[in-house]
């Protein structure tokens, strides 16, 4: 708060000070005293291009129907040959945020790409999930769901950092766990929120983050902590394939559920393995 405290001499700032809670908390505190038009999350370990609000705010300016701006990230590295942009597109685009969701070119999971009007922030259903990791599996889906006009746009004005240690790189066991976390928050707002037409092909964007969280983490196959993982939410992850995907074959199933079945398989011919 020291280091803090020496901006606050700006009118144009608001410092809070409260218990570490999480970025969830941090940031929908934040909105609590934001009064602006747009909103925009920016991280404590991030930073924009020179004058990036500036450019944002005349882009606000010479669109004032857009709900959303949404900015490819510049992933940034200790090893510079590593960096990139997290996706590529020939000109700004005008489109519907569920035209977001269909175009799988434009990730939408983490909120720092988008400057949003805070009045989208008013719905019960859009929010950071509390005590979660990775809650823009939730926020981002939402958010493009309910915003009508969406700018995306090909030039970046953020800079992401991937840092050694932090979540995105360290992968720490509670990542799949909040991850199956976060999607029954999406099963919620899909029960009791989205069109009843839209249903099934959202339930299959957002299962995409929810296989991901039962497939990806191979480094902790074997271990007693996936074991627990698998054990606990292998039949919730196929329970919600099948939701998302209501006209499948039985062969189909069948392949479905092997592969749902694949870490405990790898789990099993490492035990044999180990044996002999």
């Amino acid at each position: 708060m020291q280091v803090v405290n020496q901006f606050s001499t700006h009118s144009n700032l608001t410092i809070l000070e409260q218990e570490n809670k999480g970025i969830s908390v941090a940031r929908m505190k934040g909105l609590t005293v934001a009064n602006g038009e747009y909103v925009w999350f920016i991280d404590s370990d991030d930073w924009l291009v020179q004058d990036g609000v500036g450019i944002v705010l005349q882009l606000l300016k010479d669109r004032p129907s857009a709900d959303v701006l949404m900015f490819p990230l510049q992933w940034t590295y200790e090893d510079a040959s590593k960096n990139h942009l997290d996706y590529t597109i020939e000109k700004e685009q005008a489109i519907s945020g569920k035209g977001v969701l269909r175009d799988l070119r434009l990730p939408v999971w983490a909120s720092q790409r988008f400057v949003l009007k805070r009045a989208l922030m008013d719905s019960q259903w859009l929010f950071f999930p509390e005590g979660l990791i990775h809650q823009d599996v939730y926020f981002g889906p939402v958010l493009m769901y309910l915003a009508d006009t969406v700018h995306v746009f090909a030039n970046m004005v953020y800079y992401y950092r991937i840092r050694p240690g932090s979540i995105t790189t360290s992968r720490p066991i509670r990542s799949p766990w909040d991850k199956v976390s976060n999607h029954k928050h999406l099963v919620v707002f899909i029960d009791n929120a989205i069109l009843k037409d839209d249903r099934i092909w959202f339930r299959k964007y957002c299962l995409t983050s929810l296989i991901y969280a039962y497939t990806h983490y191979t480094d902790w196959y074997g271990t007693p902590e996936f074991k627990r993982f698998a054990l606990s939410n292998g039949h919730y992850v196929w329970e919600q394939w099948k939701a998302a995907n209501p006209g499948s074959t039985l062969k189909k199933e069948l392949e479905r559920l092997l592969f749902f079945m694949a870490p405990a398989v790898h789990e099993h011919i490492v035990h044999l393995i180990n044996e002999r």
